[in-house]
């Protein structure tokens, strides 16, 4: 499909109407044909066509002229309007999304266009389409907005506005003031350049940051705009950070780089109450409701002066704030350009922008901003029902919930599969963990716990080394116990946690003689030995008048191989004290 259709400098050239005057020119004839005064020359010389070709549009089903459309007028007038309805409900279509679009709805027809590769239309039937109907539909680029300000009823703005009403009445505009809180960063952004054509990745040599410098802008109902009020990330404030700037003009600092509670009151005192001083009348203030914002002595001063607050509604300010809606957008762009200028000149060398330069690029910028700020700050208040009130101002601009049952299927199961689809890709909220031996890959999950890595895991884990490296970890959390009389923690030294170690260890050794015995006296070996130690005590005669009775009996044997048992374990565990503490030199001579 070309993308332009040229026509032959050879052929013969047909003159094209225009539409309106051909449909006009077709009503009059119909309307006046039964008239003998009125004959067809009459109305073709009128409107300057040729009387055959008028002809030809009263008695016949003329095509349009030159190529012919996939679909009618009527098809494409009726999905430019379901396009809109999905852009207004916060859900647009991009030019991938239009192009599946058209292809689902001529399978649902049972259509099959030729030109069209597997049904799906090319990128160049879009830009066509956006050509035939640029008056009514175009390409932009979109704002992201959470899903909470999405969320935002027409309900909300309602009573809203009826608070509204009711507080702004009897209010001079020069008496109401719209503030809000926004940044100037370092990042002039990206721009169109010149380059060589195919160049994947151009670039421009610029130095850049993430910093930011926090400004607070103000301007009342009437259009005036009040000095700024800046605030540096900074532990103290410097005098150049404060010279040639903008006249009346207040800085200040903060840790955070943002609005406090105490910057806020200082701006309330330093910029607020000197404008309204010597005005009478009510005064209100129109902002965000945020807590930094708010303060019981700034309540108090403020009503003091007969000023009060008017918050507007949560998640909502892209919508009813005045200065984010006409005011931030030039002043953003103004800025992106002034930085850009300084960075190719002043600011080359210069990896972001010092505080000592902030003031004298904040003064260009309020005077570019200078020549149109009046009817940015109308237009602002204005579209947001402030000045004057109408709410009609903002529930134009939220989605109509009637339209929902225009929309046909096609576009119904598309915005249902962007609100409520997924993709599958979630976190498992339940997991364990593998003891991998160190240096040792594991294979997929999908593999199953049959699977060889997983063999080698239980392995590692029931095998000796696994043992070992969990006993250390419990001695070294047992390690580190609390003193009860010392304020900290009480650490107990390393001979007190061996000692504590071999304790443990000798425990465990008479656990395991006592088994021993047991399983020798029961053997036959006990049984042979008992027996002969029995026939040689038959010789022996015990004395009556002694006091104690001399008795040679299984309990002494018993005895006596617990005393050998514990003269082995011992042995052991000073052969296993030796090589633990072999060990612990081997580890400090590797560290080190």
């Amino acid at each position: 499909m070309p993308r332009q259709y040229k026509p032959d400098p050879r052929g013969r050239r047909y003159k094209k109407y225009d539409e309106e005057v051909l449909n006009a020119a077709i009503h009059e004839y119909q309307r006046t044909k039964n008239k003998p005064t009125v004959s067809l020359k009459t109305v073709a010389d009128k409107y300057g066509i040729n009387k055959s070709v008028l002809y030809k549009h009263c008695t016949k089903t003329m095509k349009k002229q030159g190529g012919q459309t996939v679909f009618s007028l009527e098809v494409e007038k009726h999905m430019i309007k379901y396009i809109n309805i999905c852009a207004d409900w916060g859900y647009p279509l991009d030019s991938l999304d239009f192009r599946y679009f058209i292809k689902n709805y001529l399978e649902k027809i049972g259509r099959t266009v030729l030109k069209f590769k597997d049904n799906l239309p090319g990128p160049d039937f879009l830009a066509n389409f956006l050509k035939r109907h640029k008056n009514e539909i175009t390409q932009r680029n979109c704002q992201n907005i959470k899903r909470n300000r999405a969320e935002v009823s027409p309900e909300s703005i309602k009573d809203y506005f009826k608070e509204l009403e009711t507080s702004l009445s009897g209010i001079d505009p020069k008496n109401l003031i719209n503030y809000d809180e926004t940044n100037l960063c370092d990042d002039p952004g990206r721009k169109k350049i010149l380059t060589k054509r195919g160049t994947k990745y151009p670039e421009r040599v610029m130095n850049h940051s993430k910093a930011s410098v926090s400004i607070m802008m103000s301007a009342t109902a009437a259009g005036d705009i009040l000095p700024p009020y800046v605030v540096y990330k900074a532990q103290n404030l410097y005098d150049t950070w404060t010279e040639n700037g903008p006249p009346s003009t207040r800085y200040n600092r903060s840790q955070s780089g943002w609005f406090d509670a105490n910057i806020f009151e200082d701006w309330i005192k330093t910029i607020i109450l000197p404008y309204f001083r010597g005005k009478e009348g009510k005064k209100c203030l129109i902002g965000d409701n945020l807590s930094s914002h708010l303060s019981i002595d700034v309540i108090q001063m403020c009503q003091e002066e007969n000023i009060c607050f008017v918050f507007l509604p949560s998640n909502s300010t892209h919508l009813t704030q005045p200065l984010d809606v006409a005011y931030f957008r030039p002043m953003k762009i103004a800025w992106r350009n002034i930085l850009l200028e300084w960075k190719k000149k002043d600011g080359k060398k210069e990896s972001c922008v010092p505080k000592g330069c902030f003031p004298k690029l904040l003064k260009k910028l309020m005077e570019e901003l200078h020549k149109n700020a009046k009817n940015n700050i109308l237009t602002g208040f204005r579209k947001t029902g402030i000045n004057p009130i109408d709410q009609n101002q903002v529930l134009n601009r939220l989605p109509v919930e009637d339209c929902e049952e225009e929309v046909e299927k096609s576009i119904l199961d598309l915005l249902k599969e962007l609100r409520y689809g997924t993709t599958t890709v979630k976190q498992s909220t339940r997991k364990r963990k593998l003891n991998v031996i160190a240096g040792r890959s594991v294979g997929d999950g999908t593999e199953g716990k049959n699977s060889r890595d997983y063999d080698e895991i239980e392995d590692y884990v029931d095998s000796e080394e696994g043992d070992v490296k969990n006993k250390k970890r419990k001695e070294a959390n047992i390690s580190t116990e609390i003193s009860k009389k010392g304020k900290g923690k009480g650490k107990k030294s390393n001979k007190q946690n061996e000692n504590n170690n071999k304790e443990n260890v000798i425990d465990q050794n008479e656990k395991n003689t006592e088994e021993t015995v047991e399983d020798y006296v029961d053997s036959e070996d006990g049984d042979c030995k008992n027996k002969k130690q029995k026939e040689a005590n038959k010789g022996t005669e015990v004395s009556k008048k002694g006091k104690g009775k001399a008795k040679k009996s299984n309990k002494q044997n018993v005895n006596n191989a617990k005393e050998n048992v514990i003269d082995q374990n011992e042995q052991t565990t000073e052969e296993t004290g030796n090589n633990e503490e072999n060990e612990k030199k081997y580890e400090n001579v590797t560290l080190d």
